[in-house]
């Protein structure tokens, strides 16, 4: 099992007349090695954790809402690839104070899943909208 920690990246300044795509760097917190920005794990096993938090390094004030949603791709099992309570398709990462908090990758998901993360935030006191649209493999 190994936990990896998925940081938001914010790297461009915000436009408030478009959307901005905002990278990603997944860590592998048990052997501290990052991927390659924009670059997921080959796969995920039952009992990895996910903790999903925003780069310090970021171009970001405050995160005014994260609206995580998920979609399986090619019949994949279930929502979502974590386990209780968020084994569902949709989570609001600010209501549910989920940032710097592990998500566990549930036992008896195998597949795909399409992760789309959709926000607002604020930089410099400009508000933006953000989106990213990683996807995660389950063996």
């Amino acid at each position: 099992m190994a936990n990896y920690s998925f940081a938001v990246l914010f790297n461009t300044q915000p436009k408030k007349s478009a959307v901005t795509n905002a990278d990603f760097q997944v860590t592998n917190l048990t052997t501290k090695e990052p991927l390659p920005t924009n670059k997921m794990p080959d796969e995920f096993i039952a009992g990895d954790t996910i903790t999903f938090v925003i780069a310090d390094e970021t171009k970001c004030d405050k995160i005014n809402s994260c609206l995580f949603t998920s979609y399986p791709v090619n019949e994949s099992i279930g929502p979502s690839m974590f386990a209780p309570p968020y084994d569902r398709a949709s989570i609001d990462f600010i209501a549910e104070d989920l940032f710097d908090k592990p998500l566990e990758v549930a036992k008896k998901r195998k597949g795909t899943w399409m992760f789309h993360l959709l926000g607002l935030y604020t930089f410099k006191g400009k508000k933006a909208a953000y989106y990213l649209d990683p996807e995660g493999t389950c063996y």
